[in-house]
């Protein structure tokens, strides 16, 4: 999935890295409206500023929406197989009994490995310009994923474990050729 969406992502790497390179022009326009609260009209005029100037550049700040939609309905899909499916009931995978089930050690490695491969992933990926709160959220994104994930089913965890390691190569051969 990660390969077939890589062209994608390419252009979303692209497209973060523009972003990265306006940081400037947009922390500049942030403090012309500084303090302009979400329903003062001048909001608008804030985002269709910041638009224009993502427009004039050809930037698209939902770039990297469209491939993480995309991977929504395998996720879904590996979800369903890996609680519904017979097939999938018992299969091992190296400390991992079932790959139906959650980790039966009582401490799951898996769940930890992928908040870690996330935060190195997080580390190698431009960060785009943008509001500060919002990127202290974003930090915060990789323990929330592996609260969620830390009673899924193993099988699922792992997918997500190794989608997170593809992505981190496919990042790493950006940055190093671009």
């Amino acid at each position: 999935i990660n390969f077939i969406l890589f062209p994608l992502k390419l252009a979303n790497m692209k497209s973060m890295r523009k972003m990265q390179a306006l940081k400037p022009q947009v922390d500049a326009i942030n403090a012309k409206y500084k303090g302009v609260g979400m329903r003062d009209p001048k909001a608008g005029d804030k985002n269709a500023e910041t638009m224009e100037l993502y427009k004039k550049h050809g930037v698209n700040p939902m770039g990297g929406c469209i491939p993480m939609m995309l991977q929504i309905p395998f996720f879904f899909a590996f979800y369903k197989v890996f609680t519904v499916s017979v097939e999938m009931r018992g299969a091992p995978w190296l400390w991992v009994t079932d790959l139906s089930q959650p980790e039966t050690l009582p401490i799951k490695i898996l769940p930890i490995v992928m908040i870690a491969s996330q935060f190195v992933m997080q580390s190698m990926t431009p960060q785009p310009a943008g509001d500060p709160s919002q990127q202290k959220m974003m930090k915060f994104m990789p323990l929330i994923f592996g609260f969620m994930f830390y009673n899924f089913a193993s099988g699922l965890v792992l997918y997500y474990l190794t989608s997170n390691l593809v992505s981190m190569g496919q990042q790493w051969f950006f940055n190093k050729t671009s």
